[in-house]
C-alpha cells in the first residue's frame, strides 16, 4: 500500500475539518489492512501444522490485536465529534449487539490446506473455524470457539461472542453445531513414487561377485533419486537379486511430513549390467613406451622416479575400478624394465601381470621448484568433520598438502602452512612451499597467501551409523546436569549403532532443567578417517527417573 497523500486545501476552518476527517478515513483504511495481514499470517500459521501451543498463542496474539484496534476506533471516533457542533453530519457505526454480531456466523463448511487425520489436525480445524468467525464479525467483539469433538472432516463445538469490555452483552450458541472440513491436501510423496522409471542400471563389479546386489541396489536408488524432487528420501527394498536382474520395491517418504510416505504396491524388475571386464583386458590397454623424469638419467633414485611416473600413465589408461601397478626389474642407461599388473579393487581375485618384461624409455625433463609450485591448483580439499569442530583446520591444512603433492613431481615434496581460519565457512588461508627431495636448496613458496574450502564429506559407512542415532528423549537415572545427560546420551548411542564403531557426544551448551544441545560423532574404531559428525547441534531432552 502507496502513502496517502491529502492534497492540501484552502486553508479555512471548514476545510481542515474536511482535511482532519479525511485522515481519520485514511487510518480507518489502514487499519483494515493491518487486519487482513493479521488474518494472512493465521492462515500461513495454520499451514504449517503448528502445534496447539502455538495456535493458542496465535489466538492470543490476534485478541491483543483486536483489543488494540478498538481502542484506536474510540480515539478516531472521539476526533470526529469534536465537529459535531459545527453542524457536519458524522457518520455513525450502527449500534449492534453481541447477539446481533453472532447471527453473522453462517459458517457449515471450510476448507483446509492440511491433511485432516494429521497430527494437529483438531488444532489446525479450531483455528480454522475461529478465523472464519473472526472475519464476519465486527473488531469490538471477541468471538470464542468452546470444542466439543473433532473427526477427520467433522469439527463440532459452540460459538460465543462478547462485547469487548463488556462481558453481559454476550451471545452464543446453545448446542454444538457441526462444522463439514474439507481439504486441499494432496498426499505427495505417491505423486513422486510415480515419477521413478528406474528399469535398468550399470555397476562396475562383476554381475555375480560378492556385493553385487547391493552395489545394484544402491545405483537403483541413485537413478531415482535424480527423478524425485528435492526433500524426499528415497530407499530401496531388495525382493530378490540373480546376476543381471534386480527385484525390489522403491518407497518414498516426505522430510518434512513423516506421515506422508509412498511403495511400490508390487516388485519392480531392473535389469542390470556392468562395466567389469576381466583383468586381462585392462591389461592390454596399458601402453607405456616412454616417461620424463626431472632428475639426471643417472641420478640417485631415477628407476623409483620413472616406475611412478610410468604408474601414472597406466593408471589413467585402465577403467575406474582397476588400479594399475609397475614391479620395476632393471634400470640403466635411460632404460627400464619390469612388468605391469592390472587388480580389480572390488574383487582382487581378478588381476591380471604382464608375462614378459616391458621395456620403457626413461627421458629426461629439468624442473625447479618454482616451476612445480606454479602447477599446484588446490581449491577445496574434503575433511572428515564438520567444519566448525575443533582441529578441523589442521586436517584441512594436511589435505591440502597431500593433494598438492599429487600435482607436482615425486622428486619434490609439497608443504602448507596454515595461517588463518574461518569455522563458520570452511575457509582456511596458507602458503604452499615445494621442495627438491635431492637439493634442499631448491625451494619455492607464495608470495601471497592462498584461500582454500574446507568441504565436510563424511565416510558414507560412519554417516550410516550416525543416522541410526535417536536420543531425542531420553531417561536418566542421576540429578540433571551437562554431565549426566551427555554420558546417558552417549550409552543409549552407543547401543544402536554397529559394534566396531564408537560415539561420544560433544556438548555445545546447557539449557536447565534438562535440555542439552550439542553433535553426536561415530568413528571406527579402525580406521581413524572413517567418521562423521552430525552438522548442526543435537536437542537431548532429559528426565530424571531414580533407578
Amino acid at each position: 500500500m502507496g502513502m496517502p497523500v491529502i492534497t492540501t486545501g484552502t486553508g479555512s476552518r471548514s476545510q481542515a475539518i474536511t482535511d482532519l476527517i479525511e485522515s481519520v478515513a485514511l487510518q480507518e483504511v489502514a487499519l483494515s489492512h493491518i487486519l487482513n495481514a493479521e488474518g494472512e499470517k493465521m492462515q500461513a500459521i495454520i499451514s504449517s501444522n503448528a502445534t496447539q501451543e502455538e495456535l493458542f498463542a496465535m489466538n492470543d496474539s490476534v485478541s491483543k490485536l483486536v483489543s488494540s484496534a478498538t481502542r484506536l476506533e474510540m480515539i478516531l471516533q472521539a476526533k470526529l465529534e469534536l465537529f459535531a457542533e459545527e453542524g457536519i453530519e458524522l457518520p455513525m457505526p450502527p449500534k449492534t449487539t453481541a447477539a446481533d454480531e453472532f447471527e453473522k456466523i453462517k459458517i457449515a463448511t471450510l476448507t483446509a490446506d492440511f491433511e485432516l487425520d494429521a497430527p494437529g489436525a483438531q488444532a489446525g480445524a479450531i483455528a480454522l473455524a475461529l478465523g472464519a468467525a473472526r472475519a464476519v464479525v465486527s473488531p469490538d467483539y471477541i468471538v470464542a470457539f468452546i470444542f466439543g469433538n473433532y473427526t477427520p472432516g467433522v469439527l463440532s463445538g459452540k460459538f460465543k461472542v462478547t462485547k469487548a469490555g463488556d462481558p453481559t452483552d454476550t451471545a452464543g450458541d446453545d448446542a454444538d453445531r457441526a462444522i463439514i472440513i474439507t481439504t486441499t491436501y494432496i498426499r505427495t510423496s505417491p505423486v513422486e513414487l510415480e515419477k521413478i522409471t528406474v528399469s535398468s542400471i550399470e555397476i562396475d563389479i562383476a554381475l555375480d561377485a560378492p556385493g553385487a546386489s547391493d552395489m545394484a541396489a544402491d545405483m537403483a536408488v541413485a537413478g531415482a533419486r535424480a527423478q524425485i524432487a528435492l526433500g524426499y528420501t528415497i530407499n530401496f527394498i531388495l525382493i530378490s537379486y540373480v546376476a543381471g536382474a534386480l527385484t525390489g520395491k522403491f518407497t518414498v517418504k516426505n522430510d518434512a511430513d513423516p506421515a506422508d510416505t509412498a511403495e511400490d504396491i508390487t516388485g519392480r524388475d531392473i535389469s542390470v549390467t556392468t562395466t567389469w571386464r576381466p583383468a586381462v583386458e585392462e591389461l592390454a590397454k596399458i601402453n607405456v613406451p616412454a616417461v620424463m623424469v626431472d632428475v639426471p638419467l643417472e641420478g640417485q633414485g631415477v628407476q623409483e622416479l620413472a616406475a611412478a611416473q610410468a604408474v601414472d600413465v597406466a593408471q589413467a589408461q585402465v577403467t575406474m575400478g582397476y588400479v594399475a601397478n609397475f614391479t620395476a626389474e632393471n634400470y640403466s642407461g635411460g632404460v627400464l624394465t619390469g612388468k605391469f599388473t592390472a587388480i580389480d579393487i572390488f574383487g582382487p581375485d581378478n588381476k591380471a601381470t604382464d608375462k614378459s618384461s616391458r621395456e620403457i624409455s626413461v627421458g629426461y625433463e629439468p624442473t625447479t621448484a618454482g616451476a612445480q609450485l606454479a602447477g599446484i591448483n588446490v581449491r577445496e580439499v574434503p575433511v572428515t568433520m564438520p567444519v566448525d569442530f575443533p582441529d578441523t583446520d589442521m586436517e584441512a591444512a594436511d589435505v591440502a598438502a597431500l593433494k598438492a603433492q599429487t600435482q607436482i613431481s615425486a622428486s619434490y615434496t609439497a608443504a602448507f602452512d596454515l595461517e588463518g581460519y574461518n569455522p563458520s565457512s570452511g575457509i582456511f588461508t596458507g602458503r604452499f612451499k615445494v621442495t627438491s627431495a635431492a637439493d634442499p636448496t631448491d625451494t619455492a613458496g607464495d608470495t601471497n597467501a592462498r584461500s582454500v574450502a574446507a568441504l565436510y564429506t563424511p565416510a558414507p559407512a560412519a554417516e550410516a551409523e550416525l543416522a541410526k542415532i535417536e536420543a531425542s528423549s531420553i531417561n536418566v537415572s542421576e540429578p540433571l546436569s551437562e554431565s549426566s545427560i551427555a554420558a546417558a546420551a552417549q550409552v543409549i548411542a552407543q547401543a544402536q549403532i554397529a559394534p566396531g564403531y564408537s560415539v561420544f557426544f560433544q556438548i555445545s551448551h546447557y539449557d536447565a532443567p534438562g535440555t542439552l544441545w550439542g553433535r553426536f560423532v561415530v568413528m571406527n574404531d579402525a580406521v581413524p578417517t572413517d567418521r562423521a559428525a552430525n552438522t548442526a547441534d543435537y536437542e537431548v531432552r532429559a528426565a530424571y527417573v531414580p533407578a
